[in-house]
């Protein structure tokens, strides 16, 4: 017996197929996404102001540490407001629950996931590239 094929944007079937659990599920998530996304923010704004507070002061020591401090905290800006994105998307998928609200989901799924293997590979290839070069600007 064949299967007809299903509209992109119909209804999900009920809960026969466990739709009604995956749904909870997803609504669960959004508050533990939000809740990391609200911590990055905060993380961002506190490593600004912490780098703003030390570059006020006049050694060379606190403002050498300013830069890394500052970057730090504007990585966590992209990653932050993906998942609140991501959030969002969830929210209107959890109202209405539809294949391509799945769909959506699963793409915001998907592309936070790349930004942050994106994010270690640069913080990986920094962290080298710092170890290599520390050493010699000291000698200068």
């Amino acid at each position: 017996m064949e299967q007809q094929a299903q509209p992109r944007d119909a209804a999900m079937p009920g809960a026969e197929d466990g739709t009604e659990h995956r749904v909870r599920v997803l609504g669960e998530t959004r508050r533990l996404i939000l809740a990391v996304s609200v911590v990055m923010l905060l993380s961002t704004v506190s490593s600004i102001a912490m780098a703003v507070l030390i570059a006020m002061r006049s050694d060379d020591l606190s403002a050498a540490a300013v830069l890394p401090m500052a970057i730090i905290g504007l990585l966590y800006v992209i990653p932050g407001v993906s998942l609140l994105t991501w959030a969002a998307t969830i929210r209107n998928f959890v109202r209405e629950p539809t294949n391509d609200g799945l769909d959506r989901v699963l793409e915001g799924q998907r592309s936070f996931w790349r930004l942050v293997v994106i994010l270690i590979v640069v913080n990986l290839i920094g962290s080298f590239l710092l170890g290599l070069i520390g050493p010699l600007l000291e000698t200068l």
